[in-house]
């Protein structure tokens, strides 16, 4: 009995992250396209695409680790990092299948690294909260 429920302890921090990621991938989606809007009123000027993608990135990898580290029972720094690189890399796939572009570049590395360090920052800050 012992053994199962270490067992499901254990599929449960897993899963954990990838709900994580999925989750803030919808909401990603969302603010991408209430951006979009934005943009096409024209309250915001082109020249701050970069800054709202940036905000949407860090938001959405936070919320993922947030997810990912009520969830999580253990290991929680290494669900809510791995949620938010799980989201990173998930968006980047989305958003590379509806450009129908794949652009693999020194960008990626730093919103990789980006969301990894906000994925940590919040399992810290949740360990410290216990």
């Amino acid at each position: 009995m012992a053994i199962e429920k270490k067992n499901d302890r254990k599929a449960k921090n897993g899963f954990a992250a990838v709900r994580g990621a999925v989750i803030a991938c919808a909401i990603s989606i969302g603010l991408v396209a209430a951006a979009a809007f934005v943009f096409q009123k024209q309250w915001l000027g082109m020249d701050s695409i970069p800054y709202v993608n940036t905000a949407i990135k860090a938001i959405s990898a936070v919320i993922a680790a947030l997810i990912a580290a009520k969830q999580a029972k253990e290991k929680t720094l290494l669900q809510s990092a791995l949620a938010s690189l799980f989201y990173i890399l998930m968006t980047f796939i989305v958003f590379s299948l509806i450009t129908a572009k794949l652009s693999i570049n020194v960008s990626l590395a730093c919103d990789i690294a980006m969301c990894v360090l906000a994925g940590c920052i919040v399992g810290i800050i949740h360990n410290l909260k216990r």
